[in-house]
């Protein structure tokens, strides 16, 4: 079955580049151009895009810029040399949750205000954390973590810090989710005995299933605006597949050259 060609353009990260293309592979537009910068994410209107960026800091600040590149703002920065990783907006586009360690290099999710400049944390303190999403309803923040388990699975909080609860656990790890856009379902990444699957479950973490082929290496999965599709990386290339996993097609050729971190 082929790809349905949802529209809207993907973001990447293109040799620590922040750069926009077509579903279909053209239009490919480089948007920062300033140290190492990843794991872009689109505001819920698509007129600003948050990512990491070691510019200032070598261990990552979230910063925030306009849809074409201008105007780019260290939104973390002021929490001196922290890791602040993983921008997820709210719905609403007025806050930002990110995995952010502490002076003991213990992890939490933040959240950001971007209208008064507040910063909470929930969720708790974890040994490390690999990606984190916010529904589209507003009322609940996946994240992924590993809470002295030695390895990570997928965890559910209210962003009031209430309703902390254990999502998805498989036993080998889960990272990197992202919820669809009718909050229905969440897609991320399971990494084991040297694979790594995109995964898609219902957003109660049931009716678990693999859209990967068994022998894949896929990574860093999200879901395309209307969710028919899927973006994700192979080999540090971008590719689309249909969200049943069929499919698979390669957006970005380029052998030579570090791709990754896709969002839609």
């Amino acid at each position: 079955m082929a790809a349905t060609r949802s529209t809207g353009q993907i973001l990447y990260e293109y040799d620590c580049t922040i750069h926009a293309v077509n579903p279909d592979g053209t239009g490919d537009t480089a948007l920062t151009d300033g140290g190492c910068d990843s794991a872009p994410e689109w505001s819920p209107d698509r007129s600003q895009i948050a990512f990491i960026s070691t510019r200032d800091d070598l261990n990552g600040d979230i910063f925030v810029m306009d849809a074409d590149g201008s105007d780019q703002v260290n939104l973390t920065g002021w929490r001196g040399a922290k890791r602040d990783l993983f921008p997820t907006w709210s719905p609403d586009g007025t806050r930002i949750a990110f995995c952010g360690d502490t002076p003991y290099t213990i992890y939490s999710i933040y959240i950001i205000d971007l209208i008064d400049g507040s910063l909470t944390s929930v969720g708790g303190s974890t040994l490390n954390c690999s990606g984190v999403t916010w529904s589209p309803d507003g009322s609940t923040i996946v994240f992924s973590a590993d809470y002295g388990t030695l390895h990570f699975a997928l965890y559910a909080v209210n962003p009031d810090g209430s309703n902390f609860r254990v999502l998805i656990n498989t036993g080998g790890n889960d990272v990197f989710p992202d919820f669809s856009p009718d909050g229905r379902q969440i897609v991320f990444e399971r990494d084991g005995n040297g694979r790594a699957w995109v995964m898609v479950a219902g957003s109660a973490g049931t009716a678990l299933k693999r859209v990967s082929p068994a022998t894949a290496l896929d990574w860093f999965p999200v879901w395309s605006p209307d969710g028919r599709q899927i973006a994700f990386d192979v080999h540090s290339d971008i590719w689309v597949m249909n969200a049943n996993g069929t499919g698979r097609y390669d957006i970005a050729k380029d052998p030579y050259h570090y791709e990754d971190w896709p969002d839609w």
